[in-house]
Formats: structure tokens, sequence, C-alpha cells
């Protein structure tokens, strides 16, 4: 059990909530870690219940003093803890329970700031300092869209942006129990849903719960989905088969939330799906937001108005796409495609509806893969497992002497299935 004294938990102060300082840093070493060593091996994902009694050395997890130090450096940045000179508290202990204490610590006497990361699809992570307390404003508009909920069941890690509002800020200003379920399957999900509950996931994790039971929800669910936008026809699917509300946020790492749109069994609440502007945002331009009197920034996305004040997005504008809740850049990806020696050139796309969530690649194999496009595949595979996140994997190869192109000379899309075209 928890014993740590704490002081009531809301949405500024979300670190004093049940579990949730122990959820953060799990979630955050568990991320970190994996950065540190790609390809594996990995550590075992940590219990936030027993992270007080886990050792953070040889001896338990199995970090070295090289990976400690990478591990506290990233816990220092996300909390500011070298804003009141607490940074070297960590490197004085070597187990998860002294983290836990100085970070517990730090964070009652110096919250102003906390910093976030985004997915790190295009190489290392990168960080976006927020305000804290501008952070909380908006976990209590999100609490005032999401009232009456006696319990969370949240799928997405905390240590991002999405995770931070939804599964730390919200449940302290709720006052209602989180529950995890990650690790669960979507049949077991399901089971345990109860009147009341307020889902957190992606696009992903609904279309699977929707593929394990298509109808027969409780009543009174409420989910939220965020991470990409969630397609049309998976809100429907979900609003008829019974879900009571769908609550679809848009936002990103450097931005927070920028706006939403919901669904119910009757529809889009707005016309057309339209999203509607979070009220700390003001539209200076048709790709360009400020925060009350702050300086105009650009959407993470080219967003398309209309008469009504809403907006949908349409393509990001940094060559990156969605992979269930995490950006993926698809130049980093093709560029380690093409960094394997039986292969000439590449391209990568994003699947179209119907075919599917993920990515798929066409490849032009070089002189030396020879005729054996097995061997290439499996030999391909290996490479890209070792290399590249789960989501930057493609799931479908498709193999041609020259890259598809329209008859106008134009890059062209093809069938993501493994073919070849010789």
């Amino acid at each position: 059990m928890n014993t740590m004294a704490r002081g009531p938990a809301d949405a500024l102060h979300w670190w004093r909530g049940p579990w949730a300082i122990e959820r953060f840093l799990a979630d955050l070493i568990d991320s970190e870690a994996r950065r540190l060593r790609p390809g594996g091996p990995w550590p075992p994902r940590l219990d936030p219940k027993l992270i007080g009694l886990a050792d953070a050395d040889e001896r338990g997890l199995g970090f070295d003093s090289l990976e400690r130090l990478g591990l506290a450096a990233a816990l220092s940045q996300a909390l500011h803890l070298h804003d009141g000179g607490l940074e070297d508290d960590l490197l004085t202990s070597a187990t998860l329970a002294g983290w836990l204490k100085a970070s517990a610590h730090a964070l009652e006497h110096c919250s102003e700031r906390i910093t976030v990361l985004s997915s790190g699809s295009a190489g290392r992570p990168r960080s976006h300092t927020h305000a804290t307390e501008r952070l909380a404003r908006e976990a209590e508009t999100w609490a005032r869209l999401l009232p009456g909920r006696r319990r969370i069941r949240t799928a997405v890690a905390s240590h991002h942006i999405y995770g931070l509002l939804f599964d730390l800020m919200l449940p302290a200003e709720l006052a209602a129990p989180l529950d995890d379920l990650r690790g669960q399957s979507p049949g077991g999900v399901l089971a345990t849903l109860r009147p009341g509950d307020l889902v957190i996931g992606h696009p992903l994790f609904w279309s699977a719960l929707l593929c394990a039971s298509p109808s027969g929800w409780p009543s009174d669910v409420v989910g939220v989905t965020s991470g990409a936008a969630c397609p049309d026809s998976v809100a429907a699917e979900l609003t008829d088969a019974g879900l009571s509300r769908l609550l679809d946020v848009y936002g990103s790492s450097e931005t927070g939330g920028v706006g939403w749109r919901e669904r119910t069994g009757e529809g889009w609440k707005h016309a057309g799906g339209a999203f509607r502007l979070a009220p700390w945002w003001r539209r200076c331009g048709d790709d360009r937001l400020a925060r009350q009197d702050e300086a105009p920034i650009v959407a993470p996305d080219r967003l398309a108005w209309d008469l009504s004040g809403g907006f949908r997005i349409e393509d990001r504008r940094d060559g990156t796409v969605k992979v269930g809740a995490v950006a993926v850049n698809l130049d980093r990806v093709r560029q380690v495609i093409r960094a394997h020696p039986g292969v000439a050139d590449a391209v990568v796309r994003a699947m179209q509806p119907g075919e599917g969530t993920r990515l798929k690649a066409f490849v032009v194999p070089g002189p030396q893969a020879g005729e054996d496009l097995a061997s290439l595949l499996a030999s391909l595979a290996a490479h890209i497992e070792t290399t590249l996140s789960v989501a930057e994997r493609p799931r479908a190869f498709r193999f041609g002497r020259a890259l598809p192109l329209t008859a106008a000379g134009k890059p062209a899309d093809w069938p993501a299935r493994d073919t070849a075209d010789f």
C-alpha cells in the first residue's frame, strides 16, 4: 500500500492522486529504457503499485550505471527537478523507491512546469514544456464535459500529454479511481465494463473492442479517443453498438488539447463530425492558432474550417502519419528500409481505409537480392524489427522493378498485400 504522505489531489496537484506519481514514473522509465536499448532486451513493464519495492540497479531491473544516469536525466527533465536543485537526489539513490520519494518531494516544492515527449518517430523524442496550471485548467474543462464518471479505465501511457491530462489530472479532478487496461484482451476489457465507466483509448484500441464485441455494451459507458482522428466508421459502430458517448480529442504534445467532437447514438453533435475549437484557443488564420495573448503557432496539421467555426483535420504538414496513438515519420521508415543491403529503393505509406490501420511499403530489390524474394522479405523483417518501433513497422510489403507511378509520372498508390510486380 502507498503510505507516502500527500495532501488532497486535484488537477493542479495531480501527483497526490492514488498511484499517480508511481504510474508516471513507471511509464517514463519503461519508455526511456526501450529507447536506451534499441532492439532489446527490455526489462519487464513496471507495476506502479510495486514501484517502491523494485530496485533500479543490476540486482533488480538490470540497469547499469550509464542507463541509470540516462533514466535519471529523463525524469529530471520531465518533472523539472533541476528547477529546485533537486536532481542530485536521483543520483544518490539506485532504487525506484528513492526516485519516487525524490520526485514526490520535488513536486511538493516546485511543480510550475512539466515536460512531455513526442513519440520520437523521427529520432530522439522532442520535448515540450507546459505550465502545470495551464494543463490543470484544461483538465477542468474535460471534467465538465465528462461528469458523473464513477471509474476511469485507460489504455494509454501517462507520461505523454494525452495520458497526463486524462490518466492523471482528470481522475484527480473527478475524484474517480483509475484502472489500467494495458495487457488485457479486448474481450477481458468488455467483460469488466460497468455503468458509469469512462474508457480512455486510441483508434486502434477502439477498433479492437469492436472486433471483440460489436454489441452488448453496458449502459452509460463513455469513451475518449485521441492520438489520431477516430475514423467516422469506427465512431459510428461504437455508438450504434451501445457506447453512450464518444469524445474524440484533437491535440499534440506541443499544443495539448486543441479541440474535440462528440458522437452519440444519434450521430455527431456537430454537422459533418467537425471538431470544435477548445475555449483556450483562438483562430488566427487557416492553420494558425493562439492561446489568449500569446503569439500564434502553426497547427500540427492542415485544418479545413467551416462557416460555423468548426474544423476538420487534413494531412500532417511534417510528413508524419498516426499509427494508433503514435506519430510516425514516413521518411525515417523509408530510410531504414533503404539502408538494407538488398534494397535499391522504397516508398512507405499509410494503408488506405479498408486495407488496415498500419503502414505498407513498396520495395525495389537491389541486384544482390537476386530472385529469392522470400529470403529478402525475411531479412528485411528482421532488419526493421531491430531498428523500428512497433508502430513504425510496415505490415504489408510489395516488390517491383520500379516504384509505382501514375500515367503523369507522379507517385501512385498500391494495394496493401505481400506480392511482387515483375
